[in-house]
């Protein structure tokens, strides 16, 4: 089981407490939460999907996917495509395409 102060690599909390619990709960679920993240990405192929839009697709709030995103991002798995598109608050977001469709030369 990850150490709960090895954020971002794992769920965090700065001390031990609930926060701490809390982290250690996450760990299961965020993998999880992840790989349907990526999953909504990759099947979006070339296309690719911003955060409001992988929400949408998976069945998640945005607050939940937001932090999903930047692990995969921090892993390499998904890459920002150049392309931005307006979200629900009416602003630009990032669509991001799994690293594989980029590497095809998008």
């Amino acid at each position: 089981m990850a150490d709960h102060h090895d954020y971002p690599d794992h769920p965090g909390a700065r001390r031990d407490g609930p926060s701490a619990d809390a982290a250690v709960s996450m760990v299961e679920a965020a993998r999880v939460q992840r790989a349907k993240c990526y999953a909504a990405i990759f099947e979006a192929a070339e296309s690719g999907r911003s955060g409001d839009q992988v929400a949408q697709r998976v069945g998640m709030e945005n607050w939940k996917v937001r932090p999903r995103l930047s692990e995969l991002l921090r892993d390499g798995a998904i890459v920002d495509s150049g392309r931005r598109v307006f979200n629900a608050s009416g602003r630009k977001a990032t669509v991001w395409v799994a690293a594989t469709f980029a590497e095809e030369g998008l």
